[in-house]
């Protein structure tokens, strides 16, 4: 489901669970805390299964941004070409008529002395 093999998924496990340790205690600790250390709602699953379903979570939504992302990126390519074909036809249009314009013009006559 993660993409992890057993082993893999030990070494996140094994740093996570120090840092999550520390943010508890840092929190049932604290003097401005209401309640005793111990009071409060206890998570329904333990950090191991928080790991895994948040690796999960990140994965399949990973997945799905970047697919989005990608038909995103699609639109956009598409867009600009035609906006590439717009733009060069306009360009080419005005190129015509400057050059439509400068063949109207007289030419200089040349003087010699």
């Amino acid at each position: 489901m993660t993409g992890l093999s057993v082993e893999e998924s030990q070494s996140p496990l094994a740093r996570v669970t120090p840092r999550s340790e520390a943010t508890v205690r840092s929190q049932t600790e604290r003097a401005d805390r209401r309640r005793a250390p111990g009071g409060g709602e206890k998570s329904r699953h333990d950090l191991t299964e928080r790991l895994l379903m948040t690796m999960v979570w990140l994965k399949v939504h990973t997945i799905g941004e970047m697919k989005h992302f990608q038909a995103l990126a699609a639109k956009f390519r598409d867009r600009m070409e035609r906006h590439k074909q717009v733009v060069n036809a306009i360009v080419g249009i005005v190129d015509r008529r400057i050059d439509n314009r400068l063949a109207k013009l007289p030419t200089p006559c040349s003087t010699t002395t």
